[in-house]
Formats: C-alpha cells, sequence, structure tokens
C-alpha cells in the first residue's frame, strides 16, 4: 500500500507560503524604518536609495570628489629635470636621452664574441652596426656620403670591416670615429669590393 504523502505536502507549502510572507513584511518594515530615517549623499544631499543604504554617498563620483577635496593630494617634490637640463618623468632616473646614451655607453665595453648573433650570416653583425648608427647619431655627423657628398640615402660604413676584428676586440674600438663614415650605396659596395679606398 502506498503512503500518501499530499498532507506533508501541503503542510510544507504552507509553511514556506508564510515564512515568505513574514520575510515580506520585515522587509516593508526595515523600508518604512530606512524612509524615515532620510539618509542623504555627504556631498550632494541626494536622497540614497534603500539598496544603497550601507554607503554614505550616492556614487562613486560624489565619494571621490568629497574626499580629494578633503585629503588633496600631495606635491610631488622630486626633481622634474634631469642632469642635461630636460624634463624627465618623476619617477624616472634620467630623462629618455640620456637612459639611452648611458645604455649606449655600457654597450661600448662588450666585445666582438658577445654581440655577434646567433641568427643568419647576413644578420651576424646587427648589433654591431646598429652601435655604429648610434655613434654617428651622437656624433651628430653630417649626413652625406664622404665621396660624392650625395645625401639623399646614405649608410654607415666600416672602413676596417667587422670581420676582420678578432673577437675579443671591444665595440668601441671597432666602431670608434674614424673607422666610421657615411657613403652612399654605390661607394659603400665599392668599398666593400676593394675598388676604392678611404
Amino acid at each position: 500500500m502506498l503512503s500518501d504523502n499530499s498532507g506533508s505536502k501541503k503542510g510544507y507549502a504552507n509553511a514556506r507560503f508564510y515564512m515568505e510572507k513574514k520575510a515580506q513584511e520585515i522587509k516593508e518594515e526595515s523600508i518604512k524604518r530606512y524612509l524615515e530615517e532620510n539618509k542623504h549623499c555627504l556631498n550632494c544631499g541626494t536622497r540614497i536609495s534603500y539598496e544603497g543604504r550601507k554607503n554614505k554617498f550616492c556614487s562613486r563620483s560624489c565619494s571621490a570628489t568629497l574626499n580629494n577635496n578633503r585629503y588633496p593630494k600631495r606635491i610631488s617634490t622630486k626633481i622634474l629635470v634631469c642632469k642635461c637640463g630636460s624634463k624627465k618623468d618623476p619617477k624616472a632616473v634620467t630623462c629618455q636621452k640620456c637612459f639611452s646614451y648611458d645604455k649606449y655607453l655600457g654597450q661600448q665595453g662588450r666585445t666582438k664574441a658577445d654581440a655577434i648573433s646567433k641568427g643568419a650570416s647576413r644578420t651576424k653583425f646587427a648589433h654591431i652596426r646598429k652601435m655604429a648608427h648610434k655613434t654617428l647619431q651622437y656624433e651628430n655627423r653630417e649626413k652625406k656620403c664622404k665621396v660624392c657628398a650625395f645625401d639623399t640615402a646614405v649608410e654607415v660604413c666600416h672602413i676596417k670591416s667587422i670581420a676582420s676584428f678578432p673577437n675579443d676586440a671591444l665595440l668601441k674600438d671597432i666602431n670608434a670615429s674614424n673607422n666610421l663614415v657615411y657613403l652612399c650605396p654605390n661607394h659603400h659596395v665599392m668599398l666593400d669590393r676593394g675598388l676604392i679606398t678611404l
């Protein structure tokens, strides 16, 4: 014989109904009490809704406005000028130009073996050539071919080739000022093939 559960189900449904009704009454009473308190935003005076009853402000914007007025940000006392005289970021030690130059000077102490790329043979000396470009840039040398004075397209050229230096040679010796010149592409090829000398 099957037991009849309809009575227990009905009792459960009634209990749940009365619990939900009681919870609704408590919530309505709580809303009524909150509305009597008449709570307002500390910044703009707008009435704060029941949903935001724990907040002191109606929005984050009001909170930020009031707190920024009460507690203004400290004015930075850090130096905003680099050793070279140009402006720099307050968090940085030097300006970007000085940072790049200091990095360049640090690279000059490396040996040829350290600077050789492990990639393809055509990019083997890419880093050394890049440093050669920077050497001439920091010297402010005029960008024109030393042979024909062509200035539309010029390349940095090593008078004594990079390959002819030993592996323990320093970059400052390979990229020495007297070993670098600007040449147009034609004269660069001619120098590399030994057709002209400088």
